[in-house]
């Protein structure tokens, strides 16, 4: 019995005298491996919000991009009237010939009398670069869209001084007081034009009211007019990363139209009568 109790006590003690911690080097190579791990998750995690992120913006970019461009073709198929000056899409905002752009979509009457008494019905649409944002005035009457074309010898002068003066109307205010008119954000290019297929007809003749016996020139279009929209949209979702996104489309203006105020490239603001009035 004693001699169990001998070898019991003894084997207890070689147990705890074995009772050793960490070395500094176990201890230096857990945290190297734990470093890793760790470095492997936050580096998994990132990418994780990275593409989360990226899909958010993905998704909100379509959807606004497809909002706006249904939004713009509607007003210019249904639109009474048309008043614009050529543009050229330029892809870099801040370029030179990257200049706001205003869109009549209405009716612009102008007298006959001295050119200067001008009104429009119907809606603008206004680009401002700068701001990459879109807006939408409507005009319901006469009295709401009247304004003066001061300096006006024509009803081309007048017709230009009307897109600059509705222009001003929403560019002169603050961005926080243009808020109500906004339409769209992240447009980074706007660009509307007849179309490259779309044909006018050859020019024709009238008598000079001003000058008897001479002629002056009268320009026509066929109804109905074909307009080529191309929009760009750029959305960013990191810092120094964007997401971008192009869309184009044809769209014919279904009313028919007896005079269109359209500049040309390279030509100056000039009535175009339908073909059909010859």
């Amino acid at each position: 019995m004693l001699s169990r109790s001998f070898k019991s006590g003894k084997k207890d003690s070689k147990v705890k005298n074995d009772n050793r911690g960490l070395s500094l080097v176990e201890l230096l190579v857990a945290f190297a491996v734990s470093a890793i791990v760790l470095s492997g998750l936050a580096y998994l995690m990132i990418n994780v919000l990275n593409i989360f992120g990226r899909t958010n913006v993905n998704v909100e970019l379509q959807n606004e991009s497809q909002t706006v461009m249904n939004l713009v073709i509607d007003n210019i198929m249904d639109a009474g009237g048309l008043c614009m000056i050529e543009t050229d899409h330029v892809p870099v905002p801040g370029d030179a010939g990257n200049t706001p752009v205003c869109v009549l979509l209405g009716k612009l009457t102008i007298s006959d009398a001295d050119y200067e008494s001008v009104s429009f019905v119907g809606d603008a649409v206004i680009w401002d670069p700068a701001e990459e944002e879109m807006y939408l005035l409507t005009y319901q009457n006469m009295t709401e869209g009247a304004m003066t074309a001061s300096g006006a010898v024509s009803k081309s002068d007048a017709a230009l001084i009307a897109v600059e003066e509705i222009k001003k109307q929403v560019l002169n205010l603050s961005v926080e007081d243009r808020k109500p008119f906004l339409m769209a954000r992240h447009v980074t290019s706007f660009d509307l034009r007849p179309a490259d297929y779309y044909q006018f007809p050859e020019s024709g003749s009238k008598p000079d009211p001003d000058q008897p016996g001479l002629s002056q020139t009268v320009y026509y279009y066929q109804s109905p007019i074909v307009l080529s929209l191309h929009m760009e949209f750029a959305m960013e979702y990191k810092a120094g990363r964007e997401l971008t996104r192009e869309m184009d489309d044809d769209i014919s203006i279904r009313s028919r139209i007896p005079c269109i105020y359209l500049q040309r490239k390279g030509s100056s603001m000039l009535p175009y009568y339908d073909d059909t009035m010859r």
